[in-house]
């Protein structure tokens, strides 16, 4: 049943009279305790201080709220009655009590009723009372609650409680309450039709026979002169009436003591039985409460075995573990394991702890003193725990104790006894525990299983030299890595068992979307092959493949991986190579084709200079020999560049005149025009390398810098020899590099250029091809001051590999 929330309703609001829920408090406090009655009240978030003084009042919502949290604590509607009898006792309605008092000593239940009418305003807010029709034996009276309010079933059944107990204060039955009208059903009035049993015409005719006969013994007295009746007569009258008037009393009250003694008797049988209910629903709590702690235990120990299960990958390591917690947690004196072949044969040494040492040990005797091969089959046979006498198991055995037995299968090729006993005389492997020991061999035959699996996979996987780890497809966690993997990042298996597959492969963020993808499609296709990712300055190529079932379960994903920055580069370059040799060609047929028109015009303008007799004509024709020969520049120099690309040959370079080569080439770029450019060479060694690689380099950083100054700045190229190096720098006067962006500039794929404008790789490609050369490349840089960057090179560079 829903729980009742007192604490968001106005309570003490002036609606109600607290008269009306008083009967409600002296029923519970008769029938329980004042204790009990505290705590009833408090759950209903009110002061019972307040509601048992009369001159209080509450909200109508708290009111109802309260009459259906009484019948959801007692589970019955009859409370309504019960509590109906404390009506019209002087607790209940205060200074209203003695005027209902005079209506019972001088009036009839009708006048009470018509009375209750006149009062209702003093005692509620929430509606009006009115009456009817009104005789001696019954009465009919309207309820009508105001706007706002709506009449709910408990409070009905509430008033129709009351209205019956009325008559009762006259010492007559109950009154019968009959409904013609409900507001709970429709409407916002109640009709109640409300009949009762009057006094006994006994009673009446008593009264008026004993008033005749004293009014006429009085006035016969007084009308006689003989004094025939005296005085003393009328005083015997009156005591007889006196007398028989008290033993009616009497009688009555027998009567009442009667009922009150059965009603007790009824309450008694009541409360024992409520007792014995209460004594058998604690035993029944109690007996639940050990089997939910057994049970509770029994999880807790499945799950510690489970937990410990998954780092062990030997078997007989996972058996003594097992055999270790069972002894601490069940209470065995000791533990055996026997390892046998297809043929039942013993294949190993028996394994054996006890809890007196707390030590694991092999012990060679324990299999000598096995039964036949027989006895053993048919005990593997069941495929069950069972609590047998070790008569069963071992010959010679002098007692005949209970043990437990587990056998276990392992892919039918080995297979295990687990022996434990002397469990406190067999308490603890009683029948009903066998489930549990069933439920831990389940546990232990699967793991197992999954190691002798695991171990022949993994004899295959830590043969391969590539780099294989095996992790979990829903956590990620790595559960194994090959040899490979060790002595590569020389790491041992307890530093990287159980770590997140992402943060011990160091895939880059950007790239975990793709990967974590890749592993859940993984699923519908058997493998993925030929993907790589870039960590730092390594590239890693890998396959994500599933592992079978039976080795790693349904979740458990491979990955091989090798790194091919190597191979990379070599890519790379061949690429890069048939690029800038294609490119060389191009140059060259581009040279040639432009040096014959650029003749034609030459010898053209040599001819107007030297036959026109116009100045002005000479004097134009000079202008053209001028730019025809500026265009054979040019060329010359596109023809000598292209010749590098073409040769693409390791030899001794000059770097000055490298640089002087990239200048002449850039100069041409029409952001170019206004840079001014400073050079400040000093005489320096030559460099053993790819003519068009060093090119390449100095190529990449002067257009950043010349697109850094977007067309306008100066450039200062300066190369020295300083302590055996060649040292070359790039200074431009753009708007330089903040300062946490430096360490990124490097990084493959980043740019501080608009979307569309680059690439990310250019400057990562001068690291590497610098780095090739054993090199090294810094740059600085303030926002606003321009970067400068920095390139040395050894003087006596080895070959690389």
């Amino acid at each position: 049943m829903k729980n009742i929330d007192f604490t968001k309703i106005d309570k003490k609001k002036a609606e109600l009279s607290v008269g009306l829920i008083k009967p409600f408090l002296l029923y519970l406090e008769y029938k329980y305790n004042r204790k009990f009655l505290e705590e009833f009240i408090a759950e209903t978030d009110m002061d019972l201080e307040f509601l048992e003084n009369s001159g209080n009042w509450i909200s109508f919502e708290y009111y109802t709220k309260f009459l259906e949290k009484i019948v959801q604590f007692t589970g019955s509607q009859r409370v309504f009655n019960e509590a109906a009898k404390y009506i019209l006792t002087g607790k209940t309605f205060g200074l209203l009590s003695p005027l209902l008092i005079v209506t019972k000593f001088f009036g009839h239940p009708g006048m009470a009723y018509k009375q209750l009418g006149k009062i209702g305003g003093a005692i509620n807010n929430v509606g009006k009372y009115s009456v009817l029709l009104l005789s001696k034996r019954k009465v009919l009276v309207k309820c009508t609650t105001f706007p706002g309010y709506k009449q709910t079933k408990y409070n009905c059944n509430t008033m129709k409680s009351f209205f019956s107990v009325v008559p009762c204060f006259w010492n007559l039955p109950a009154a019968k309450v009959r409904e013609l009208q409900c507001a709970v059903r429709s409407g916002d009035t109640c009709v109640y039709e409300i009949s009762w049993i009057p006094r006994p015409i006994s009673t009446f005719l008593f009264a008026f026979i004993s008033s005749f006969v004293l009014a006429a013994e009085i006035v016969y007295f007084f009308l006689q002169k003989n004094n025939l009746f005296k005085l003393d007569y009328i005083f015997f009258t009156v005591f007889g009436l006196f007398i028989y008037y008290l033993l009616r009393r009497i009688f009555h009250y027998k009567n009442m003591i009667k009922e009150i003694q059965e009603v007790q008797e009824l309450r008694t049988t009541d409360l024992e039985r409520a007792i014995a209910n209460s004594k058998r629903e604690y035993m029944e709590l109690r007996e639940a409460n050990v089997q939910i702690i057994e049970k509770a235990n029994k999880l807790s120990i499945l799950n510690y075995i489970s937990e410990e299960i998954s780092k062990i990958d030997s078997e007989e390591e996972l058996l003594f573990l097992i055999i270790k917690i069972l002894i601490d947690c069940i209470g065995f004196e000791r533990g055996y394991f026997f390892c046998f072949n297809s043929n039942f044969t013993l294949v190993d040494e028996p394994g054996f702890f006890d809890k007196v040492t707390h030590k694991k040990q092999k012990k060679p005797d324990l299999g000598t003193n096995l039964k036949n091969h027989s006895v053993i089959q048919s005990i593997f046979t069941d495929r069950r725990p069972q609590v047998l006498s070790s008569s069963r198991i071992f010959e010679n055995e002098g007692k005949n104790d209970e043990i437990l037995v587990i056998p276990l299968s392992i892919h039918k090729i080995f297979f295990y006894l687990v022996i434990f006993d002397n469990a406190s005389s067999g308490q603890n492997i009683k029948e009903k525990n066998l489930q549990f020991f069933a439920t831990v061999g389940r546990q232990l035959e699967i793991a197992l299983n999954n190691i002798y699996a695991t171990k022949a996979a993994h004899n295959v996987l830590s043969s391969i030299p590539s780099t294989i780890v095996v992790f979990d497809r829903n956590s990620l966690k790595i559960s194994y890595v090959n040899t490979a993997y060790l002595r590569r990042f020389q790491v041992t298996k307890k530093q990287v068992l159980g770590e997140n597959v992402l943060s011990v492969l160091e895939i880059p963020e950007h790239y975990k979307e793709k990967f974590l993808s890749q592993v859940e499609n993984i699923q519908m296709i058997d493998f993925i092959h030929d993907q790589e990712f870039q960590t730092g300055l390594r590239i890693i190529g890998y396959t994500i493949f599933k592992m079978p079932e039976g080795i790693g379960g349904k979740n458990e994903i491979g990955i091989i991986m090798k790194d091919i920055t190597k191979q990379k580069d070599l890519q790379e370059q061949l690429i890069r190579g048939e690029k800038l040799a294609a490119l060389g060609t191009l140059a060259s047929g581009i040279a040639h084709e432009i040096n014959n028109p650029l003749y034609g015009i030459l010898g053209t303008a040599e001819v107007i200079v030297d036959e026109s007799k116009s100045e002005e004509v000479k004097d134009l024709a000079k202008e053209i020999i001028d730019f025809t020969m500026q265009c054979s520049d040019i060329v010359k120099d596109l023809s000598a560049y292209s010749r590098s690309l073409r040769e693409e040959k390791k030899m001794e370079i000059d770097v000055n005149n490298i640089l002087d080569e990239t200048i002449r080439i850039i100069r041409y770029s029409p952001q170019f025009i206004n840079i001014e450019i400073k050079k400040e060479f000093d005489n320096i060694p030559v460099l053993y390398a790819l003519g068009g690689e060093i090119r390449q380099i100095f190529m990449n950083i002067i257009n950043n810098a010349i697109q850094a100054m977007q067309g306008r700045g100066k450039l200062v190229i300066s190369t020295h020899f300083v302590d055996g190096f060649i040292q070359i720098l790039i200074k431009d006067t753009g708007p330089g590099i903040p300062r946490n962006l430096l360490s990124k500039i490097f990084d493959p794929f980043f740019t501080t250029k608009a979307t569309g404008e680059g690439t990310g790789i250019g400057l990562n490609i001068v690291y590497r091809l610098v780095t090739k050369y054993n090199g090294f490349i810094s740059v600085n840089s303030e926002k606003g001051e321009g970067a400068e960057f920095i390139i040395k090179f050894p003087a006596k560079v080895k070959e690389p590999a």
